[in-house]
């Protein structure tokens, strides 16, 4: 706030600064083209297990030809440079349109474009042509190639060739027209799509992690914005779903492969057990095995009631060969079922009965008896005959009995074998056969799947823009520009003063260490000398007498006070602030006396108007030169007296050495209360520490804008080493801006020099 003041008054570069910045906004504003923001919004489908290309096709159960998928490699498929184009090309973007407008050439797109300009060929520089276009009638128009070129009439749809391009021109559906010319550029899709990937094309996720994607898209044509956006994510759920179909039809040219082998294999297979069945004479091992068991025990119980037989037919015939038995009945034959040897023992049985009967009445000779013996010799051949033959006939069927047991019992003792054998070749036929109805249950859902495909974007907030261009933004760049007018003139003032070299400020004073400041005097319009008088209430004078105070001007006790004024280099005001601060202390009605100790370039007699005469110099060379002789009135007050430089020395420095200079001040300490000495300034000649040991207070002018500020590490040094004595600063021709509190401020300045 402090540096306020100093900005204020120059409060009109403000106000042309802030015109001219404002002003230079509305023409930006005017001519600008209006850039708007589209965004859009979509859903990624969660495929985190990355079967989301497989997900309801075939094999997504045995998680095969995985492909992982995520948010960030969807990003970069969008941002693909050939989808990028692909979606140029369905817009047909190759080219654009612009007409003539009120302040720029305005672009036109999509039912504004009354043509349609169709490539054919491009050549090297087709993208640095800008030809123009004016509809004549519904069916022709003129053609202007360059605009150096002459205007060739055309009809809609003819070949227009030129060196660097070939193109037709059509009516497009919303041909009207116009008497406006149509300006067509031709645009590199290929860089277009660079352009859109690296920066153009806005895409990233709403939240990290997330699934949402927020794409965004600048364009200076909304719709051209709302159509790229909508055709980026139908053109990448296009390509998603042309993988899918792609994939589910590789996987049904795989599944028809697989299915032609294994139909191959499991006919193989088939006719393996086919044949092995055959050639084991199995339909069901278990039923066989069954069969045959108890075949086996059929054939066991017929063999024993054949060997129950044989073993009476052994019994019967024995019998019979037996002697012993030759009057005996025969024993029954039950077991052996034979008709015919049962009606013979019957017989025989019956005639032995007989024989019997006879023998017990007739004679063993009787003829009865004898025939009966006969018959019974003749029926007992018949039976052995009978017997021999049954006994053959059971003897086959034994023989072909125990021959079927044994095959069937070593058919049942082969079936764990068989069974095996058939075992192993049954599970290759159940595996084929299931993998064989996997792979036509599979195609058959990859099949579907085609029909059903799924996109994997979903749309949550469609491409739109907001309720206004997003650029220009007018209230900031109006606001923009004000506060440029602002700050670019403070910048110049500021760096003004950065770049000056002079002092301009107290704050540079401040920063030198035991640094002083008695007083500050303001710079006024009017040139003048004297500016103190008795009576005035100027400023400065006030100012003046300020400094006064400052000094604390004591000489009580009759002891003078002495007062040398330097500077850094000449025009700093030392003979000004010597000549005024004299005057001043006159006023309080003291004796005060000036010395024009300036030997080189003497002012103080000049700004007195008082004429040169012995002084200084004559009174220090010669021993006739008496004090008397070169004190006189200043003719400004009547106790203000003066001494001036006299003839100038060659050699002021050797000149200030003379002891007589000590008699001098030694005298005027007597006769004057304030004896005021103007020197030389101390940043060109050493002068003035020559009066060190005769000196009270150094009063030592720097002057606003004016001072060097090389001549800040003199001041540093003087007060440092306190090379004079008790140094003092007095700010000379201060500005409103330089002010502080070392005096009055007020707008009625008078110039102090």
């Amino acid at each position: 706030m402090k540096n306020l003041p100093k900005y204020l008054k120059h409060w009109y570069y403000f106000l042309i600064s802030v015109v001219f910045f404002i002003g230079l906004a509305v023409l930006y504003i005017m001519y600008a083209t209006p850039v708007y923001k589209v965004t859009a919004t979509i859903l990624i489908q969660d495929d985190k297990k990355g079967d989301g290309m497989l997900k309801q096709t075939a094999f997504s159960d045995l998680n095969m030809f995985h492909t992982v998928k995520n948010v960030d490699n969807e990003i970069q498929l969008l941002k693909s440079y050939n989808l990028l184009e692909k979606v140029f090309k369905q817009l047909s973007l190759d080219s654009r349109y612009y007409t003539n407008g009120t302040f720029r050439e305005k672009e036109i797109y999509g039912r504004d474009v009354p043509v349609k300009v169709a490539i054919t060929k491009l050549y090297n520089g087709a993208y640095d042509i800008e030809p123009k276009i004016v509809i004549l009638d519904d069916s022709t128009f003129t053609y202007l190639a360059d605009k150096d070129e002459r205007a060739v009439t055309y009809q809609f749809g003819q070949l227009i060739r030129e060196p660097q391009y070939e193109c037709r021109v059509f009516k497009s559906s919303t041909f009207k027209i116009t008497n406006k010319p149509i300006y067509f550029k031709f645009n590199n899709l290929k860089s277009m799509a660079r352009a859109y990937a690296n920066g153009r094309l806005e895409i990233a996720p709403v939240i990290k992690d997330a699934n949402t994607i927020s794409l965004g898209v600048s364009d200076a044509i909304s719709q051209r914005g709302i159509d790229i956006l909508n055709t980026l994510i139908t053109a990448y759920n296009q390509n998603n779903v042309e993988s899918k179909s792609k994939l589910a039809l590789a996987t049904i040219q795989f599944i028809d492969d697989r299915i032609k082998y294994l139909g191959r294999d499991l006919s193989t297979v088939e006719q393996n057990v086919a044949q092995y069945k055959q050639n084991n004479m199995v339909t069901d091992v278990n039923a066989d095995a069954q069969v045959n068991l108890h075949r086996a025990d059929d054939y066991s119980s017929e063999l024993g009631k054949i060997d129950l037989q044989l073993k009476m037919l052994d019994a019967t015939e024995t019998y019979f060969n037996q002697s012993v038995n030759q009057s005996t009945l025969v024993p029954s034959t039950l077991a052996i079922q034979d008709a015919t040897l049962s009606a013979l023992i019957n017989r025989y049985n019956s005639l032995q009965l007989d024989y019997q009967n006879l023998l017990g009445v007739n004679e063993p000779n009787n003829p009865l008896v004898i025939n009966a013996k006969q018959q019974l010799i003749n029926l007992k051949q018949s039976i052995q005959e009978n017997l021999r033959n049954i006994k053959k006939g059971l003897q086959l069927s034994y023989n072909n009995l125990a021959s079927n047991t044994a095959r069937f019992e070593s058919k049942v003792k082969t079936v764990p074998t068989i069974e095996k054998e058939l075992l192993q070749r049954n599970r290759q036929q159940d595996v084929k056969e299931s993998l064989f109805a996997y792979l036509v249950q599979k195609r058959e859902e990859t099949a579907l799947s085609l029909t059903a495909a799924q996109t994997d974007a979903q749309v949550i907030n469609s491409p739109n823009t907001g309720d206004g261009p997003d650029s220009p933004k007018k209230p900031l760049i109006i606001l923009y520009s004000f506060i440029l007018g602002l700050i670019v003139p403070a910048f110049v003032i500021q760096g003004k003063e950065h770049l000056n070299k002079k002092v301009q400020h107290v704050s540079e004073l401040k920063l030198l260490p035991s640094v002083r400041i008695l007083g500050e005097l303001s710079h006024s319009k009017d040139k003048m000398s004297l500016v103190v008088k008795k009576g005035s209430r100027t400023n400065i004078s006030e100012l003046f007498k300020y400094i006064r105070v400052n000094l604390n001007c004591d000489t009580t006790n009759g002891v003078s006070r002495v007062l040398m004024v330097t500077s850094s280099m000449q025009g700093e005001g030392k003979t000004f602030v010597s000549l005024n601060l004299g005057a001043t202390l006159a006023l309080t009605d003291k004796n005060v006396v000036l010395l024009e100790f300036d030997l080189r370039k003497p002012d103080l007699l000049n700004r007195l108007k008082l004429d040169s005469k012995p002084g200084i110099t004559e009174y220090l060379n010669s021993e006739d030169t008496n004090l008397s002789d070169i004190i006189r009135p200043s003719g400004v007050a009547n106790n203000l007296w003066v001494i001036g430089s006299g003839k100038l020395p060659q050699d002021p420095s050797e000149e200030l050495l003379n002891p007589k200079l000590d008699q001098l001040f030694e005298t005027l300490k007597k006769k004057f209360d304030y004896i005021i000495i103007d020197t030389s300034p101390v940043g060109l000649v050493a002068d003035a520490f020559s009066f060190e040991r005769h000196v009270d207070a150094t009063l030592y002018v720097v002057r606003y804008n004016y001072t060097n500020k090389m001549y800040l590490n003199t001041i540093e040094d003087i007060f440092k080493n306190s090379k004079l004595t008790n140094p003092m600063i007095v700010l000379n021709d201060a500005r409103p801006e330089n002010l502080e509190n070392y005096g009055y401020a007020s707008t009625d300045y008078v110039y102090s020099e």
